[in-house]
């Protein structure tokens, strides 16, 4: 019996994340793979890439029937944010949790009843995906901060 070789091309760890909500807690799971890389792609707006790729913190917390998230953008995280009399803090007792990737973080969002945001990434990408309207959006020293209520 004659074996034959495949070329392999360069060789890449994908890790797939998933995440549930059980019991008020959420929990993620990661698995890592090795996954041969066979085509070159070119990125047509690395702007857009850059925002997309940007990692955020969420903290979701079950109060009774609500999900309430808070995430921000992590560079943020820690910060206090000053504009005039308004002084803001970006705690993070609150806001840091876990770090996501932006859709991940966009798609809790999308499954919370109460929503605080801040940060230019998070909030940007929210009103991007229609989930808040961009005239909510208040800016604190430049900073957009939002804030999601479903009733």
């Amino acid at each position: 019996m004659r074996s034959r070789r495949r070329r392999a091309g360069p060789a890449a760890t994908a890790i797939m994340l998933s995440m549930k909500l059980v019991g008020g807690a959420l929990l993620l799971e990661a698995k890592s793979y090795i996954v041969m890389v066979r085509h070159s792609f070119k990125i047509e707006n690395p702007s857009q890439m850059a925002t997309t790729l940007t990692d955020v913190y969420v903290n979701v917390r079950k109060q009774g029937n609500q999900t309430v998230l808070a995430t921000c953008d992590c560079e943020i995280c820690g910060k206090t944010l000053r504009d005039g009399k308004i002084v803001f803090e970006v705690r993070e007792e609150f806001y840091k949790g876990m770090k996501v990737t932006m859709e991940e973080a966009i798609e809790l969002v999308k499954q919370s009843t109460i929503v605080n945001m801040v940060g230019r990434c998070i909030v940007r990408q929210a009103v991007k995906a229609g989930l808040v309207h961009p005239e909510a959006v208040l800016k604190i020293n430049g900073i957009p901060h939002a804030q999601i209520v479903k009733i």
